[in-house]
């Protein structure tokens, strides 16, 4: 352990910089962000400092022989924030490396993470608080973080981010986890884990109510995205200052979207487990789809035919095998950019924005993949499946079927499947 000496003022690329030791690790802190900006305010700055370095060890030597046991609650809570970022890293390579067993962390989640870690540091940097401990951090520094979350600038200056308030639940469960990573080592760095609860506690969303898209609908949008996706399409543009006029639409990602539409629509699939599915995972000659659920680490079969409770997409079967007859050596369903030696086998992609312009262009209520879910499951259970099965198929229990995905379907379609129901089966019309 490095001695205890008195803080040193060292002038380092083109700033100042006070210089000490504090539980035998090196400390450097900024003068300028501790207002010492002239030599008197450094002197009297570093005095103060030697003064607090003399208070905080004979606390420590209290701590130890009083109480028996070890605090570290002066440490950077920066440096903590950096350790449980490398501990989320060492769970995402877990994952990578044990995917039957499903130990460590999600892609998904460790990139969650790590975009909750880097605002918050930010955060800090940018409020002054860089020097902040953990033993110094309050709930008052929580809500004033989240409050910013809400009001965060998209670009300085430009306009303000409007954030939901489940995305800012999202960020606080991220900073409580870290905090209770933090919490749990040894020796202890917060003093008091309970006063960040109510900062922590999540704010209650209304959720909203589950879609189930009319035949009509469907059809539209499954044709405009066919239309953009031909050569040549051509789309008006208009400009407040400009007006309108014709100009080429740009191309569209490598994945078709269209495609994307009628594996998701007539499946129920996720976003990433449309984007994720491979010809080893359909069976043609059944007619079945083995899904593998990244969300909860399961793995579910759903029958396109031949189920006992009712038919579902019969028809899609044969789309699905004139989609593997082009496919070639092709490892997802969806197709994507050209192999290369470099990506033999490119992954699928969803071009959100491009999706997008598709509803504001028909003028229709929003269509996003999990209304397309919601819809699958309406479709289900006004066909007669069994919400318990329909649960089974989608890949959740049946209380969140029934209260977040299902809907009533009022302009449902005769027919003897699932498909048909949806007026997706003449789809190449």
């Amino acid at each position: 352990m490095q001695p205890q000496g008195p803080p040193r003022i060292v002038e380092w690329r083109g700033q100042h910089y006070f210089f000490y030791y504090k539980d035998g690790k090196q400390v450097r802190r900024s003068c300028a962000r501790m207002n010492a900006h002239t030599d008197k305010a450094r002197r009297r700055k570093r005095k103060e400092l030697e003064q607090k370095l003399e208070l905080h060890e004979a606390s420590r030597l209290v701590e130890r022989t009083v109480l028996g046991v070890a605090y570290a609650t002066d440490t950077l809570l920066v440096d903590s924030l950096e350790d449980y970022g490398k501990y989320v890293k060492r769970r995402l390579k877990a994952r990578t490396t044990d995917l039957e067993r499903r130990a460590g962390l999600s892609k998904a989640s460790a990139v969650e993470i790590e975009r909750t870690l880097t605002k918050f540091t930010a955060w800090l940097e940018s409020a002054g608080l860089d020097g902040l401990t953990t033993g110094g951090l309050s709930a008052q520094n929580l809500r004033d973080f989240f409050l910013h979350l809400a009001e965060e600038p998209d670009v300085p200056g430009v306009r303000k981010t409007t954030r939901s308030l489940a995305t800012i639940n999202k960020h606080r469960r991220n900073i409580g986890g870290a905090l209770r990573w933090i919490d749990e080592l040894r020796p202890k760095q917060i003093p008091d884990f309970q006063a960040f609860k109510g900062a922590l506690r999540a704010d209650r969303t209304g959720q909203p109510e589950p879609q189930a898209h009319s035949p009509d609908e469907l059809r539209r949008f499954y044709h405009r995205l066919k239309e953009r996706e031909k050569p040549g399409y051509v789309k008006e543009v208009e400009d407040r200052r400009r007006g309108k006029w014709l100009q080429p639409a740009q191309a569209e990602a490598a994945t078709p979207l269209s495609m994307f539409f009628l594996l998701a629509a007539l499946t129920g699939m996720r976003l990433t487990e449309c984007l994720q599915l491979k010809w080893s995972d359909v069976d043609l000659k059944r007619g079945r789809i083995s899904v593998y659920a990244t969300k909860t680490g399961r793995k579910r079969v759903l029958p396109l035919t031949g189920a006992p409770e009712g038919e579902v997409a019969p028809a899609f079967v044969k789309t699905l095998a004139r989609w593997k007859r082009a496919a070639g050596k092709r490892l997802y369903v969806l197709p994507h950019a050209q192999p290369t030696e470099e990506s033999p086998h490119p992954k699928p992609t969803f071009d959100r924005r491009s999706w997008e312009r598709v509803g504001e262009d028909l003028g229709l209520r929003q269509i996003t993949p999990q209304t397309l879910r919601q819809s699958f499951v309406s479709y289900l259970s006004s066909a007669g499946v069994p919400e318990t099965v329909a649960a089974l198929w989608c890949g959740h229990g049946p209380a969140v079927a029934t209260r977040h995905y299902r809907t009533q379907v009022l302009e449902r379609r005769q027919g003897r499947s699932v498909q048909e129901a949806m007026g997706l089966t003449d789809y190449r019309k």
